[in-house]
């Protein structure tokens, strides 16, 4: 054994070199991890994921005939170039609702579905479903989903405090766009869609109505593969929409309006400031009464903390009896000074601090008038 390992290497070894470089190859976890975009769907991409293959003959559903390309071995085919032009048009649709601020629902109940539609939700920043779903969580929201917790966010989809007596009183919210896999078994779901007028996006493959979705995807969806394509194709579309949406509101462009319900609730709080800022106002009046005009204006600027707005004319009067009133009271104390010697001194001094005063006052009203006009020019 020892020897024929030896060989094996040597060969491998000298072989290395020789044959076919293969650049692309099939990775099964690859469409999960990193799938294609909208502008990457190709025919090649849907043929080789098998997206293309419908059920037998005597199983199809005569609505999907415009769908079928042919039969092949008892099997319909679905055209592909349907199949790649109804895809685009689902990945416009859902990275517009996105662009709204839209809630979008990714629904796969079927074995293996869990993480193609937990990734598409994570790059869509959507809803994800993977389990049964549960009757009545859309048409008895309130009873079903009551326990549910509202998050309230800005235009960059930050959350805001503030708001937990509305998130206490808020009704559970319904989604804005439905992407559902299996349409198969989740027809109570499409049926409580259409109850509600919500939107739904669906892979039909031969043996489903198409009518009972929206949006349809004429694909296989017995194939993991196919719909890993399908909802990597959605979640990048989603994606797209939501860092067009961030963009613009980083710019102020927001592109969504707020939900009627958290406006009523607004409104209510802004009302209920108001009332309670009469209050305090009012019992701030009550409070200033007694004390004279002046003593209640200066309360009432400390209180509403409002700058008052002096004209140049009430400025120089203002400084002119500044002026006068420490004249005055250097007179008065110069008068009941001891001697004469000290009296006179201080009336001396009285006179010329009135004249400094003056001085001061009459440059102050120079500067006023050359500021008004300059603002006049």
């Amino acid at each position: 054994p020892a020897q024929q390992f030896a060989d094996f290497q040597r060969i491998q070894k000298n072989t290395r070199s020789l044959g076919s470089h293969v650049e692309r190859r099939y990775v099964p976890t690859e469409l999960i991890s990193n799938p294609p975009g909208p502008e990457h769907v190709s025919l090649e991409l849907l043929m080789a994921s098998q997206a293309h293959m419908g059920h037998n003959t005597s199983l199809w559903n005569p609505a999907n005939s415009r769908y079928i390309y042919g039969v092949r071995q008892g099997i319909h085919i679905i055209s592909l170039e349907t199949i790649a032009a109804h895809l685009r048009r689902a990945a416009r649709v859902v990275e517009e609702v996105s662009y709204r601020g839209g809630v979008i629902l990714f629904v796969g109940t079927r074995k293996g579905q869990m993480e193609i539609v937990t990734k598409a939700a994570e790059l869509a920043g959507a809803c994800h479903l993977f389990t049964k779903w549960t009757p009545g969580a859309i048409t008895n929201r309130d009873v079903i989903l009551k326990t549910q917790a509202t998050k309230v966010v800005d235009h960059l989809d930050s959350e805001l405090d503030g708001f937990d007596m509305y998130k206490g009183m808020a009704r559970p919210l319904l989604p804005d766009l439905v992407v559902c896999l299996n349409p198969l078994e989740n027809y109570t779901m499409l049926y409580e869609c259409g109850l509600k007028n919500i939107p739904t996006i669906g892979v039909i493959d031969t043996n489903v109505d198409p009518s009972w979705v929206t949006y349809t995807i004429p694909a296989n969806d017995d194939s993991l593969r196919a719909m890993a394509v399908v909802a990597g194709v959605l979640g990048r579309a989603g994606q797209k929409g939501k860092e067009r949406r961030l963009q613009d509101s980083s710019r102020g462009n927001v592109s969504w309006n707020t939900s009627p319900e958290l406006e009523r609730h607004m409104k209510k709080e802004v009302q209920a400031a108001v009332m309670k800022r009469k209050e305090v106002m009012g019992r701030i009046q009550s409070n200033v009464q007694g004390f004279t005009e002046e003593e209640q204006k200066l309360l009432r600027v400390r209180n509403s903390e409002v700058d008052l707005e002096v004209s140049e004319d009430e400025m120089v009067n203002m400084l002119g009896e500044t002026a006068l009133k420490d004249a005055r009271e250097g007179v008065a104390e110069a008068g009941h000074a001891d001697s004469s010697k000290t009296s006179s001194w201080k009336v001396g001094e009285g006179l010329a601090n009135i004249e400094a005063q003056l001085q001061r006052v009459q440059q102050q009203t120079r500067h006023i008038e050359l500021a008004v006009g300059s603002k006049q020019e």
